[in-house]
């Protein structure tokens, strides 16, 4: 029975904030453009809207919340607040006829923060990071300003004062602002495990908005329990595994060679490589596989011209579904939102079951139906993660622990 639905603006951002409710226990599936049929007692759709025009991404989501009437509905977006947010939610509330919204993209476990109303990455400003080159990274760190710009609804703050007067007062504090959108300090889970017990408070008519952060304070907040399921989780099965990487972060680059320092062999392509490079990386990361080495296949080393960067994903999935089908890999390890899509659309999947967490907001999971199901796979954002990522996703789909 359906207890809870997630609509996420991309693939990466639906599986780590999935991952805090099957971390839990809940039966949770991850669906792709599509309204997920009546299995699973958590149900997250993939909306792929973040690169999409605000009218366009408007439209899928209002689809997809239509879709889930019924059961509480939690907002994912972007961390570091790429993609077109205020639209978003309007689809959201205009279609689930909600008067209010609390916004909290907060992720202490990955360094994101927010402290007067503006977002920070490890303690600094989001726009003097490296998360400001992003092509779709806004304007502004200042998130009331940003919702202000996208939606029609009014926009208010919430200070940390407020958080910490406890759950109680704060669910009040909310209920009686007459703004629409409130945006919610937070520095650290505690904080963002008051707010979801305020949100439990307030009862129907308003939705919580934010990352994998307050989603995994969500469960307890909301009083949700899963069914008791034992935990499962898939393994490669001693068959190599395929890490397709298509981040320009600079973490994702250390983590690559990392996991290559540990004996992963690394096949790096030009973002869109002629017929002859791409030709070159099929055959190397095929004999690789037949050798039993894991491969890390990435253009993270390149970055793409302006504008380019959905070709690529689609690229690089392409290529490696082309791979696989020379030499099925044992498991995946997907890294930066687009890619991972690309990679699933290139190999036929419309839906991954959720088992759990590598480590923090780095899920795994397995394909839930077409000729891969059962592979296991873990996903991660392109930014998450610490140098040891990769080597540690590797290791998991090897036999390695998580915490399922």
């Amino acid at each position: 029975m359906r207890k809870f639905a997630i609509i996420a603006d991309d693939l990466t951002g639906a599986m780590d904030t999935g991952g805090q409710f099957a971390r839990d226990g809940f039966h949770t599936l991850v669906h792709f453009l599509q309204a997920p049929p009546a299995v699973g007692e958590v149900a997250v759709v993939d909306t792929e809207s973040r690169e999409l025009s605000p009218e366009e991404a408007y439209g899928r989501v209002r689809k997809a919340a239509e879709a889930l009437k019924g059961v509480p509905v939690y907002k994912k977006v972007d961390s570091t607040l790429r993609g077109p947010l205020g639209q978003e939610l309007d689809a959201l509330m205009d279609a689930l006829g909600l008067e209010k919204a609390v916004v909290c993209p907060a992720f202490p476990a990955a360094g994101r923060t927010v402290l007067e109303g503006r977002l920070r990455v490890h303690g600094v400003p989001l726009l003097q990071t490296e998360f400001a080159r992003d092509p779709l990274c806004p304007p502004t760190d200042h998130i009331g300003s940003l919702l202000a710009r996208q939606s029609r609804r009014p926009v208010g703050e919430v200070p940390l004062q407020e958080v910490r007067r406890g759950a109680d007062a704060l669910a009040e504090s909310l209920a009686a602002r007459s703004e629409a959108l409130l945006v919610v300090d937070a520095l650290e889970p505690e904080d963002l495990a008051v707010l979801a017990r305020a949100v439990g408070r307030m009862g129907e008519g308003v939705v919580a908005c934010g990352s994998a952060g307050l989603a995994q304070a969500l469960p307890g907040g909301l009083g949700l329990r899963p069914a008791g399921r034992a935990p499962r989780t898939r393994k490669a099965q001693g068959r190599p595994v395929l890490v397709v990487a298509g981040s320009q972060r600079e973490v994702t680059r250390r983590q690559i060679r990392a996991a290559e320092g540990r004996g992963a062999a690394l096949v790096h392509l030009a973002p869109l490589p002629t017929e002859d490079e791409a030709r070159r990386a099929l055959v190397q990361a095929t004999e690789h596989l037949q050798a039993g080495r894991d491969v890390i296949l990435t253009t993270a080393f390149q970055p793409p011209l302006p504008g380019q960067e959905r070709a690529v994903a689609q690229h690089l999935g392409r290529l490696a579904a082309a791979v696989a089908s020379q030499h099925a890999p044992g498991g995946w390890v997907l890294t930066g939102g687009a890619v991972a899509f690309a990679v699933c659309q290139a190999l036929g999947i419309g839906s991954l079951e959720i088992g759990g967490e590598v480590a923090p907001g780095i899920p795994f999971g397995w394909v839930a139906d077409g000729p891969w199901e059962g592979t296991p796979l873990v996903t991660k954002a392109g930014g998450f993660g610490g140098e040891d990522a990769l080597a540690a996703a590797i290791a998991f789909l090897h036999g390695g622990e998580g915490n399922g």
